[in-house]
């Protein structure tokens, strides 16, 4: 698998006491609508994630454009320098960045889909991406976790969760993979590296911005999100 850049720790507390349940917990899948609609969930999030790779396949160097496809998406990429300061950029070559972000806003200019990619230690790696509904709650959260060496055993582990949301972050579903470990493997890794536990998931876009600092500057790309408070909605 190509390397890929560590997730920075989310450790401030999530709004309004909301957070998604650990990886253990079992999914909850009630009713044939839940099924539908995290199927529906999956598939939009599957296509903008296509889109996001598509824009970074484009040759080296190539300025990302400012729609990218016949919807009215646009993709705002934004680093971390190693010095701290936040820069708006128009390449996925981001050099002496501590941290790629990419953002897909719909035509609305709301924002559907965030990507992280931190840069951290050499021997992990971690991806998280995000879908968001159109009133700005979480949707779906795609994260990937890998070591290159693992502390545990020696070998190289990846995990990958996939965790579909309905309203107040309750689980519709959840799925767990292993993409480095053969079926043939036998017992998987029980602790070590590759299990550390991701950050809290965020109940809405608003609270993602906040976390990575990146509200400013995705109003300054054009960003218009809606917020929920208390049971009610801010713009």
């Amino acid at each position: 698998m190509t390397p890929l850049l560590l997730l920075a720790s989310l450790a401030a507390p999530t709004p309004s006491g909301l957070h998604a349940p650990e990886p253990g917990d079992a999914p909850v899948v009630a009713k044939p609508a839940d099924r539908l609609t995290a199927a529906r969930l999956r598939s939009e999030m599957s296509a903008l994630q296509v889109l996001c790779e598509a824009e970074r396949g484009r040759r080296s160097g190539t300025r990302v454009r400012d729609v990218v496809d016949g919807k009215g998406h646009r993709l705002v990429l934004m680093v971390t320098r190693e010095s701290g300061a936040l820069e708006i950029v128009h390449t996925f070559e981001p050099g002496t960045a501590s941290a790629l972000y990419a953002l897909i806003l719909d035509a609305e200019s709301r924002v559907r889909f965030l990507l992280v990619e931190p840069k951290d230690k050499s021997d992990r790696y971690e991806i998280d991406q995000i879908l968001f509904q159109p009133d700005g709650m979480t949707a779906v959260r795609d994260h990937l976790f890998g070591t290159f060496v693992d502390c545990a055993d020696g070998r190289l582990h990846d995990r990958r969760i996939v965790t579909v949301f309905g309203p107040s972050l309750r689980v519709l579903e959840r799925s767990v993979e292993f993409p480095d470990d053969p079926p043939s493997a036998g017992s998987r890794l029980t602790e070590g590296c590759a299990l550390e536990a991701a950050g809290p998931t965020y109940p809405d876009a608003a609270s993602y911005l906040r976390a990575y600092h990146l509200e400013g500057a995705a109003r300054e790309a054009g960003l218009r999100f809606e917020r929920r408070s208390a049971g009610a909605q801010e713009r």
